[in-house]
């Protein structure tokens, strides 16, 4: 069986993670390390859960959290989607090709989960725990990745910006852990700001709107950016800092658009509120260790959209 990460079709060569590498050449990975940021493996950097001795929350265990403390308390295991799954492939082909080797790419009978051969590689993939990606997903996530090469835009992002760079300190009494996935240079026209790459559905500008409030991606803006910036002071290098926030998006379906958007001020502003208020209220749970569920603490009247 070849577990390596190559595809072959009819004997020829049809993939290699060299046709991932977009703008690798020009990237400084995780350059930034000298203002107090970490690296270890991600599955390690996903695991931490205290730190100092306090709690540690991400952004999107925030969130979770803020919507159902009960659940978020269970501790109940992640699924990851295929959504999720591609979304993390095209980050790592992007940002850190290094990390390709935790995803296997079979062809012919292997890519098929009811033969003897594709049974084999799911057994084998659950064994080294390595997500299988079949070949016309790698063909999408090849489309995403001309696209972004061919944008001009996009290329201005990525290229000298330092990737994926993890961030873990304690705030407000509490341990929070961030992954930056793009740090554009300095001398860029995107250097007074941070970026995070998504794969997604809602590609449409109205649609892309109402996702990042309901996925509450101005939290993330909010907090990434203020962790960042107190890194930077606490480490004297003041002139790293930023303030923008910005999103490199590319669609998930044909034909596999991309682009960068911006975040206002203001939405940036209303993150920090509700981020913070959040934190508060994970904080006192934490103490307290009450998770209620968000029918608790007295009846919840179901009102139209027209009511206050």
């Amino acid at each position: 069986m070849n577990s390596k990460i190559e595809l072959y079709e009819a004997g020829k060569k049809v993939y290699s993670p060299d046709m991932f590498a977009v703008g690798a050449a020009n990237m400084k990975h995780d350059s930034v390390n000298n203002i107090g940021t970490i690296q270890v493996p991600e599955e390690q950097y996903h695991g931490i859960v205290t730190y100092d001795g306090k709690p540690v929350i991400s952004q999107s265990g925030l969130k979770k959290f803020d919507e159902d403390a009960e659940t978020w308390s269970a501790k109940i295991p992640f699924i990851r989607t295929r959504p999720v799954v591609l979304g993390s492939l095209v980050d790592c082909a992007v940002l850190n090709s290094e990390d390709l080797g935790t995803y296997l790419f079979p062809t012919g009978k292997e890519a098929l989960g009811t033969t003897t051969e594709g049974k084999a590689l799911k057994a084998l993939s659950r064994k080294q725990r390595k997500e299988i990606i079949k070949p016309n997903e790698v063909n999408q996530i090849l489309a995403n990745i001309h696209k972004m090469s061919e944008d001009k835009e996009v290329m201005g992002m990525l290229n000298g910006a330092s990737t994926q760079i993890q961030m873990l300190d304690t705030r407000h009494d509490i341990g929070v852990r961030g992954m930056i996935d793009i740090l554009p240079s300095k001398t860029s026209e995107f250097g007074d700001g941070i970026c995070d790459m998504k794969r997604t559905g809602q590609f449409l500008p109205a649609q892309w709107r109402a996702h990042v409030f309901n996925m509450r991606y101005h939290w993330q803006a909010a907090m990434y950016l203020d962790q960042f910036n107190a890194i930077c002071d606490a480490h004297g290098k003041p002139e790293e800092k930023r303030t923008k926030w910005y999103f490199l998006i590319c669609s998930s379906a044909a034909p596999f658009g991309c682009g960068i958007n911006e975040l206002s001020e203001q939405a940036i502003k209303l993150g920090r509120e509700q981020y913070m208020e959040a934190m508060s209220k994970f904080r006192r749970c934490t103490q307290e260790k009450e998770y209620p569920n968000p029918w608790k603490g007295g009846m919840k009247t179901i009102k139209t959209y027209s009511e206050k």
